[in-house]
């Protein structure tokens, strides 16, 4: 990437920040910490975690007991009601290995979640140091 390049971006990273309005000397720190919190990919892979852990809401869910009514009228003109609650008292290991599924889909996408930051803030080290040395190169050429 040119050095134009990576002006331009580093310059757009900041601009969509919270950063004051007081120009500050963007350090390593600052870059990485802005590019672990506002990274595109970084920012898919929570989502994903989210839909992860709604799956093991869900799964947990079927657990639990449900309600169901229901009304319904006849030829004759007369009205049957029934109310049913129900439980699974069996399942054949359904139930479990779906909940098993969800909980490792969760650790799934939080060991994700990990691995983008790591690639993300690698890649952020890089170009940084890419700034730096243009920098000194320019400094020096002057």
């Amino acid at each position: 990437m040119h050095t134009q390049q990576l002006r331009l971006f580093i310059f757009l990273l900041l601009a969509n920040t919270i950063l004051p309005s007081h120009a500050e000397e963007l350090t390593l720190e600052k870059a990485a910490s802005l590019a672990v919190s506002y990274h595109p990919f970084i920012q898919s892979r929570i989502a994903e975690q989210s839909a992860a852990n709604s799956e093991l809401t869900a799964a947990n869910n079927q657990f639990l007991p449900s309600f169901s009514v229901s009304a319904l009228r006849g030829d004759s003109g007369a009205a049957q009601r029934s109310a049913t609650i129900s439980q699974p008292l069996w399942t054949g290991g359904r139930l479990t290995g779906l909940k098993a599924r969800a909980k490792a889909n969760v650790d799934a996408a939080k060991e994700g979640i990990i691995e983008a930051e790591q690639s993300i803030l690698s890649e952020t080290v890089a170009r940084f140091s890419e700034l730096y040395r243009a920098e000194k190169s320019l400094v020096i050429a002057k």
